[in-house]
């Protein structure tokens, strides 16, 4: 999918939409960002550059999507909740998750960690 969205955006669900394609690179350039739904959708996309760009990111819901990559050696550190369930992810769990003080949901079953 393509998005131009405005800077300032701080909610975007596009959940259930039958969308294609990959994470388009000007979500890091929404320096606002708090809540990324996206989950349902057909997004094949590396998800490690996306969540290495949102500094402010504190939801981020992208199960049963075709979510590729791992995560990041560094998450977002006001991330709450992180659902990536049924995706093809790889890699092992980031030293840096110990550190999510606020995190109080973590969805990753069925990737390939």
């Amino acid at each position: 999918f393509s998005a131009n969205l405005p800077p300032k955006i701080e909610v975007l669900d596009i959940s259930h939409n039958l969308m294609e394609g990959d994470l388009p690179e000007s979500l890091c350039g929404t320096t606002s960002l708090e809540s990324l739904a996206i989950s349902n959708n057909a997004i094949r996309s590396s998800v490690t550059r996306f969540l290495e760009c949102q500094e402010n990111l504190k939801v981020f819901e992208g199960s049963n999507c075709q979510l590729t990559g791992s995560l990041p050696s560094t998450l977002p550190s006001k991330l709450e909740v992180l659902a990536l369930a049924n995706n093809t992810l790889t890699g092992t769990l980031p030293p840096s998750l110990g550190n999510l003080r606020k995190l109080i949901n973590l969805t990753l079953a069925s990737n390939s960690m």
